[in-house]
């Protein structure tokens, strides 16, 4: 059993450790961000099927409206009507001509078909990307040697452990000068 002399000093470890799993929180994990795709903002675009290649004289109503949407989630996904890669993605041959008409149709802003071709623009992604190791095989170095990978960087260190760790150490003292002078 404790002496009475260190009692106090055990109270004040045990308020430490349980202070330190109620103020330390875990390390947070990084929360993968979804990716936006404009294959999926413009798939709402074949509502315009009927204008685009099959002769309607207007756009409907619920193509105004998919219209709308892939403008408002990117507008620089459009590009992907103007340079034929949404036809291909689709399998219908999508008249750009007939699709640049869309908005003058709904009475909404025209894309910024102009600025798709801009040298050093950089498009969203149209769809996500198969994995560099499975788009090409990879080759052994026929030197026989391998690269080394480097390992990932540490883990930032986040105020509230930083806080915690000095909160227990200034209990712990306070608690060995207590029973010092006890």
């Amino acid at each position: 059993m404790a002496s009475s002399r260190e009692l106090p000093l055990l109270f004040l470890l045990a308020a430490a450790a349980f202070l330190a799993a109620a103020v330390v929180p875990a390390p947070a994990q990084p929360q993968p961000q979804p990716q936006e795709y404009c294959g999926d903002s413009l798939a709402g675009l074949m509502e315009c099927r009927s204008f685009m290649y099959g002769g309607a004289a207007a756009p409907s109503p619920a193509c105004c409206a998919a219209y709308e949407a892939a403008f408002d989630a990117d507008p620089f996904c459009l590009c992907y009507v103007a340079d034929g890669t949404f036809g291909r993605a689709t399998g219908y041959d999508v008249s750009v001509s007939d699709a640049l008409r869309i908005p003058a149709g709904c009475g909404q802003a025209d894309p910024p078909i102009e600025l798709c071709s801009m040298q050093g623009l950089v498009l969203p992604p149209y769809a996500p990307q198969p994995p560099a190791a499975a788009a090409a095989p990879t080759s052994q170095p026929s030197s026989g040697s391998s690269e080394a990978t480097p390992p990932p960087p540490p883990a930032p260190t986040s105020k509230a452990s930083d806080e915690s760790a000095s909160l227990i150490l200034l209990l712990v003292g306070v608690a060995l000068l207590f029973s010092c002078t006890l």
